[in-house]
């Protein structure tokens, strides 16, 4: 094989690569995860933006960093006893007035769920209202970083509302965040959609959060769909070959 099919066969490879990563700007509807280590005298939250729904579910069973290693996690959290002492959960939000809004939470899968069947109790609906404030609790009240925001408007801890006037898990009653207990746990994600009367909670799969190799993986129950975007790459990059392939054997012949 000529070296310029190579060359040519590691560009298509890149393109399509390149595809699959990102490095997540905080944007409405994004999945955010907070860390805390509230109940072992912890000074602050750690949020990590774990990027779309859409492109989480398009990336099945893939590890990604978390961005930061357990010192650093210590470091920026304050406290004592490390990722057995922390507490994790997931929200997100997307507001669209004339549209179909999103939001995500997690609960804590009790151990005996698998993607394809949850573990955990479904989130109860939430009233009209409750949904517009926790839209709102969420984002852009929640920033990512280290900062107090996960404390102050989603939930202190898995037993404590947040510390703001109005937070989160006071809303709805639900409470994301669930006690890591070793160095690791596993989240079960929901989504309730409202296009002006809210739906009920669908579950989405889970998320294991993995404090050994500081990343997190989502592992859905049901077989993702590419996004329009995916589809568009992989078919230019399939007729790139396709193209490359004749003219190599056209000069081969």
């Amino acid at each position: 094989m000529k070296k310029s099919y190579k060359v040519a066969i590691a560009a298509v490879a890149a393109v399509i690569g390149l595809a699959s990563q990102g490095a997540y700007a905080q944007s409405a509807g994004d999945l955010l995860l907070g860390i805390n280590n509230n109940d072992s005298g912890g000074t602050a939250d750690l949020v990590v933006d774990l990027g779309t729904f859409a492109n989480l579910n398009a990336h099945q069973n893939t590890a990604f960093s978390l961005g930061v290693n357990n010192t650093t996690l210590a470091s920026d959290l304050g406290g004592t006893g490390g990722p057995a002492s922390y507490n994790v959960g997931i929200v997100g939000a997307k507001s669209v007035p004339t549209g179909t809004s999103s939001l995500f939470v997690s609960v804590k899968d009790n151990g005996t769920g698998t993607a394809s069947a949850q573990g955990s109790t479904t989130p109860p609906s939430l009233s009209q209202a409750n949904y517009g404030s926790a839209l709102g609790n969420v984002f852009p009240a929640v920033v990512t970083g280290n900062n107090t925001t996960f404390t102050v408007n989603i939930a202190k801890d898995p037993t404590t509302v947040g510390t703001g006037d109005s937070s989160f898990s006071a809303n709805t009653g639900i409470n994301p965040l669930a006690n890591v207990g070793g160095n690791s746990v596993v989240l079960d994600l929901y989504r309730e959609q409202s296009a002006g009367t809210p739906g009920s909670w669908s579950y989405l799969g889970d998320i294991l959060v993995n404090f050994s190799t500081d990343t997190y993986t989502f592992d859905p129950v049901a077989a993702p769909v590419p996004e329009p975007a995916t589809y568009g790459v992989i078919a230019g990059a399939g007729l790139l070959m396709l193209a490359l392939r004749r003219q190599f054997v056209r000069k081969n012949a």
